[in-house]
């Protein structure tokens, strides 16, 4: 048999979750309540269309490259792979494998150099970051260059101050403080060095 969303007989009975476009509901209700119902049936339905959904890569993907100046300076649309994380309260992750032949090829891989800003967009999604490192590699014949990008929020990773604000730059002291940031830092003790008087 085949259900009202279902083109193929996945379920041996008609799954009784019917889904309206207009409101993105089931039945009314969203997929995380109707997975909390207690009903056998509609919670092996609403996983059902949960997981086709999650099987069908989207297609509505587009990557965007800046100049430092966060002016667009080209879109990144013949990628081999794309893995992005949207995580919630920590730093965000995006790895991007392109082709050797990759017009903007000389822009990304002088990412150590100076500030590459990327935006990811899929759907109504935005991931928005920098490229953190480049690496290129011939495999096979095959030259590929895989990207590492960091999202916005690595910025609060380091905050960067003078050590002392009311002494100038050739007398600063001490020349190292340590200031403690909670898990911002990085570090397991949550605290990082920061040095800007030039002083060891």
């Amino acid at each position: 048999m085949t259900g009202p969303i279902f083109g193929n007989p996945i379920l041996p009975f008609d799954p009784p979750v019917s889904y309206d476009q207009t409101t993105g509901l089931y039945n009314g209700q969203t997929l995380l309540q109707l997975l909390q119902s207690g009903v056998p049936a509609l919670q092996i339905s609403a996983a059902t269309i949960g997981a086709e959904a999650g099987q069908r890569p989207p297609t509505d993907v587009n990557i965007t490259v800046y100049s430092k100046s966060y002016q667009a300076i080209g879109t990144l649309n013949d990628y081999i792979s794309l893995e992005v994380i949207f995580p919630r309260n920590r730093v965000g992750t995006a790895t991007i494998v392109l082709k050797g032949t990759e017009p903007l090829y000389d822009t990304l891989v002088n990412c150590w150099v100076t500030v590459v800003p990327i935006t990811i967009s899929i759907g109504s999604l935005r991931w928005s970051g920098r490229v953190w490192r480049a690496h290129d590699q011939m495999k096979e014949g095959i030259q590929t260059l895989t990207l590492e990008c960091k999202d916005d929020y690595s910025f609060l990773d380091h905050i960067m101050c003078w050590p002392n604000f009311l002494l100038p730059i050739e007398f600063q002291f001490p020349s190292r403080v340590c200031a403690p940031l909670g898990n911002w830092g990085g570090t397991d003790s949550g605290t990082k060095a920061h040095s800007l008087s030039g002083r060891p």
